[in-house]
């Protein structure tokens, strides 16, 4: 789904990007197959590792944000503010939330 919603949406490059590591490492910290509020959390650290050797992932405002995507998927939409906070991140207005929204949407229907 999300390469068809970034394909969809006409993301850049660098958004496609984020988006496409974010789907794939959104559950890269859980544990197990239950309810787990903590995991995208757990996800989040683990991208410090698994990204650490990739360019683009070495301006900090990329990392933040794909970090900020993935701790963000399995909280509730209340704490949004508190994660862009957390995560140093200003600008929310971009096409990527957008899309993110959109993916989040259909995870959960």
């Amino acid at each position: 789904y999300s390469n068809l919603l970034a394909i969809f949406n006409h993301l850049n490059d660098e958004d496609y990007k984020i988006l496409m590591d974010a789907a794939i490492y959104h559950d890269s910290g859980r544990s197990n197959d239950y309810d787990d509020n903590f995991h995208g959390y757990q996800s989040a650290i683990l991208l410090d590792t698994i990204l650490r050797n990739d360019t683009f992932y070495q301006q900090e405002e990329n990392l933040n944000l794909v970090k900020a995507i993935v701790d963000f998927h399995c909280k509730d939409d209340s704490q949004l503010d508190c994660v862009l906070e957390d995560y140093n991140i200003k600008d929310q207005s971009q096409m990527l939330w957008i899309v993110f929204d959109l993916l989040l949407q259909m995870m959960l229907t």
